[in-house]
């Protein structure tokens, strides 16, 4: 189980392993511990082991395209550290970039083993 904290509505997730492709970029990781505290009084919610996610044609669709989306905006930041002239933000946005990337794929793999 991974925890989560959203800065921007202030919820806090207690995500699963087998349902991380439900991970949002901009969401926080947090402990067990500040999970626990944040959560006692506070908004959170806990995602469901058993709730069944299926994916539908549109939102392959639209992983699909967002995958596309991804490697073009790569290709800048790619070329920067390539070329030696990148900075701290060119590998901070190739990190992201990998990071949606893996979420999307896992959302991908996991409609695929259903």
């Amino acid at each position: 189980m991974r925890y989560f904290r959203n800065n921007k509505n202030r919820k806090v997730f207690a995500i699963p392993a087998q349902q991380e492709f439900l991970i949002h970029i901009d969401w926080i990781e947090i402990s067990q511990m500040e999970y626990e505290s944040l959560s006692d009084g506070a908004t959170f919610e806990k995602v469901d082991d058993r709730k069944v996610y299926e994916l539908t044609p549109e939102r392959i669709n639209q992983i699909n395209d967002r995958l596309l989306e991804i490697d073009i905006e790569s290709i800048r930041p790619l070329r920067a550290i390539t070329c030696n002239s990148g900075g701290l933000l060119d590998h901070q946005k190739l990190n992201a970039l990998n990071d949606e990337r893996k979420a999307l794929l896992i959302e991908l793999q996991n409609k695929n083993q259903r």
